[in-house]
């Protein structure tokens, strides 16, 4: 299990990587997340990998691009490659999450988050800051 940590990261929340990519050739990773209500990362954009979540429990409301889904346990959302995105939990208590990226490398930046500046985390694994938590596309 990884804490999550950081100045980008001012809410209590845990990832736990379930499958690397290094376990998968490298074309998919799975992570799991669980975040308090009110969860926001920074407007953000992946260009070098697709995501998709899948809620298990509590809720998301999650923006990609010009679309908005609210997404409750048994949803799947696509956050693909070079479109901006976000997300914020919307439930009274925890929300847990599935995240699987394709090709696999999230969840190395998910591992390093404690040892390596977020800044030069994210640049090194081409994912691009947009806007502080709270921005929207």
């Amino acid at each position: 299990m990884v804490r999550r940590t950081g100045p980008l990261d001012p809410a209590t929340g845990w990832y736990i990587t379930h499958l690397r990519g290094r376990d998968s050739n490298e074309r998919f990773a799975l992570v799991e997340v669980i975040a308090d209500p009110g969860d926001m990362p920074p407007l953000h954009v992946h260009r070098r990998d697709d995501e998709t979540f899948y809620v298990l429990e509590g809720g998301l409301t999650v923006w990609v691009g010009d679309e908005v889904a609210e997404a409750g346990p048994g949803t799947c959302v696509h956050l693909p490659r070079n479109v901006a995105h976000t997300y914020r939990t919307a439930s009274d208590g925890p929300t847990r999450w599935l995240v699987i990226s394709s090709p696999a490398g999230f969840e190395t930046v998910v591992e390093h988050m404690e040892t390596v500046p977020v800044g030069r985390l994210f640049v090194d694994h081409g994912i691009e800051v947009l806007g502080p938590p709270g921005t929207t596309p």
